[in-house]
């Protein structure tokens, strides 16, 4: 029984357990050649059964060389499978624990990696305590999730060394400014094959840090909400953990002018509070103090206000703007560094004397703007890892 159905291109061959070439050799060869050996007791299964099975137990699925060879070692039986191309190799995501953006980074990377190469990477994310990034001192990367490293790595933000780490084929960094100290870029020199840059101005800052790895701009996607906002009509900041949203700047506006419409701040950082007490809060004024564990509840509240003020710095990794422009929102999106409040008001007004047609249009706009840097994306990063990590 032959298919080629079920993986692709590989031909599958069941064979009864009980005949003469069922027998392989040391190097897990089969006399017959290039084809797939199911040794059991003459049961014959579907081979997507045994994949589930396998999926289940990922060390035993994997041998020391990885080639062409998969061992699946189940309660009863061994699968050999050989194929003309190699099988799916392991990509592992290392993300800081304690950042729910990264968190996000992780999953969008996990998504857009096993969309490109599908059938070729699969992609799983290790979380890394707070103290191996914080400390410079320390160079253990604790796999807590698994014993065994995939055959490629992808560091967010920080390189980590321990002896798994150095068993990787080849590894990749995402950087970003904040985190390449003078030790992180050596440690980068060292086990870095690749150099990948969110935006420009990351890019920039970085410029001349690296001279050993390829430096490749690959640029950032956020998690589609696939939901539409509900109306244009009230602004809203959503500032989250981060102190360099401009959230302050926002509300000392809004103080100032209560002719502005209705604008809705999210804040849940208890370590940098806002000067906005609540007896000075106007009827134009709404402040949403709480955090949002699940992701359907923060697009529920996100997609009530069709007007979204962004702010950030220029290197900054921001969901926020994506996931409003994702979501069809008219997104006003300035530069923390460089916010001048005088631009900020001409932005509202702007904003403000816009029709209900021309706001759905802009909305229209953001989420076509959100679709094709979502693509540009996916590209530059498939070619990235291609020609860096999966090639050779």
């Amino acid at each position: 029984l032959k298919t080629g159905r079920d993986l692709d291109a590989i031909t599958v061959a069941l064979l009864d357990a009980d005949a003469a070439d069922t027998s392989i050799d040391r190097e897990g060869r089969n006399p017959r050649g290039r084809e797939v050996l199911l040794a059991g007791h003459g049961a014959l299964r579907r081979l997507s059964d045994y994949c589930t099975a396998a999926d289940q137990h990922p060390r035993q699925q994997r041998t020391s060389s990885h080639r062409l060879f998969t061992y699946v070692s189940l309660w009863y039986d061994v699968i050999l499978v050989e194929s003309d191309k190699p099988m799916s190799r392991l990509v592992d995501i290392f993300c800081p624990s304690w950042s729910n953006a990264r968190k996000v980074d992780a999953l969008v990377l996990r998504t857009t990696l096993q969309e490109c190469f599908p059938g070729e990477v699969t992609c799983r994310v290790l979380f890394v305590p707070e103290s191996l990034y914080r400390d410079s001192d320390r160079h253990t990367a604790a796999l807590t999730t698994v014993d065994t490293p995939g055959d490629f790595a992808i560091f967010l933000e920080r390189v980590l060394d321990s002896t798994e780490v150095r068993k990787y084929k080849r590894r990749a960094l995402i950087a970003t400014p904040k985190w390449c100290d003078t030790q992180s870029i050596g440690r980068a020199e060292e086990l870095v094959d690749l150099v990948m840059f969110k935006t420009p101005a990351a890019q920039s800052a970085l410029a001349g840090s690296f001279e050993r790895p390829p430096q490749v701009l690959v640029g950032f996607s956020s998690p589609d909400p696939k939901r539409q906002v509900e109306r244009y009509e009230t602004f809203a900041h959503f500032g989250a953990r981060s102190s360099n949203r401009g959230s302050q700047i926002l509300l000392d506006l809004w103080r100032r002018r209560p002719d502005l419409p209705a604008l809705h701040v999210q804040w849940y950082d208890a370590a940098a509070p806002l000067n906005f007490p609540k007896w000075l809060q106007r009827d134009n004024v709404h402040l949403l103090l709480q955090h949002f564990p699940k992701h359907d509840e923060y697009f529920a509240e996100l997609a009530r206000h069709g007007l979204q003020l962004s702010f950030g710095p220029p290197e900054s990794f921001c969901h926020y703007h994506n996931e409003a422009r994702a979501m069809g929102a008219v997104a006003l999106a300035m530069r923390s560094e460089s916010l001048s409040v005088a631009e900020l008001e001409h932005g509202i007004n702007e904003i403000r004397l816009m029709s209900s047609k021309q706001r759905s249009e802009s909305g229209k706009l953001a989420r076509q703007t959100y679709e094709d840097e979502r693509k540009a994306f996916s590209l530059r990063l498939r070619e990235a890892i291609r020609e860096h990590l999966l090639t050779g």
